[in-house]
């Protein structure tokens, strides 16, 4: 539906251009029309890449792909695609039930202060699930652990392997999302396992499963990459119940066992 749409905008505008009359006549109004139907950004002096990909908080290199950017170069009036956030607009549109004392599911875990004060607090105690999780990847390697680290909150572990290997479903669900998440994600992988029981798959080289597809446990979903900001190739791997991110290793078989 939306390459149907950019084609007809596209024709459009070509067929106007073609007339005899003042090609820059409505240009106003056929900004605009494009910006509803496609979210059109028109580049002004004084901006960049990065600048337009903060200021709609989507990935740079999702921003050039969606433009078919070989570089970062840009010009003053230039018009560029916006690439749909959709990661949070897919999870938000599902309503698993909402947990006291949470608000948004990349809070992850409210800010409270312990006895020395300032610090991010996880949830005290991991809640029972009744669906048994298993490693997205084999032979698991963990390179950063769920909780707090120099960046800020963690809401998963890290799973070092190399570009291509294979990302399986830790259990049997549907695929929510399938793209490029929230800003620092990359392409991403969301499952929904049950009404309020969610895995997420991030930083991938390649996303296999498609929204809307069922999966079983084991399926193949994704390959490991490095996409979005991460400094090296593995899975990043968020268990969420309720919105709220929990230690994955609370779900998952013992390593070694």
């Amino acid at each position: 539906m939306r390459k149907t749409l950019i084609s007809l905008s596209l024709i459009s505008i070509f067929l106007i251009s073609g007339c005899a009359y003042d090609p820059n006549l409505k240009r106003d109004k056929l900004a605009k029309r494009d910006a509803t139907r496609h979210r059109v950004y028109i580049v002004n002096r004084g901006d960049s890449l990065s600048k337009i990909s903060k200021k709609y908080d989507v990935e740079l290199d999702a921003l050039k792909k969606r433009n078919g950017l070989k570089s970062n170069k840009i010009i003053v009036g230039q018009r560029l695609y916006i690439p749909s956030n959709s990661f949070n607009e897919q999870y938000k549109s599902d309503k698993p039930v909402p947990q006291k004392g949470s608000k948004k599911w990349k809070s992850g875990r409210k800010k409270t202060a312990d006895k020395k004060g300032g610090k991010y607090v996880p949830p005290t105690k991991a809640p029972n699930i009744d669906i048994r999780l298993a490693w997205p990847v084999k032979n698991p390697k963990i390179t950063s652990n769920f909780g707090v680290r120099k960046s800020g909150k963690h809401d998963g572990i890290d799973i070092a392997a190399p570009r291509g290997t294979k990302i399986y479903a830790a259990a049997d669900g549907i695929v929510l999302f399938s793209g490029w998440g929230p800003t620092g994600y990359g392409l991403t992988v969301l499952v929904k396992h049950s009404e309020n029981i969610f895995t997420v798959y991030s930083h991938n080289d390649k996303n296999i499963a498609r929204k809307d597809q069922k999966v079983k446990k084991g399926d193949v979903i994704a390959t490991v990459g490095k996409t979005g900001r991460a400094t090296g190739e593995h899975v990043h791997f968020e268990v969420r119940v309720n919105r709220v991110a929990y230690d994955p290793l609370a779900y998952l078989p013992k390593l070694g066992k």
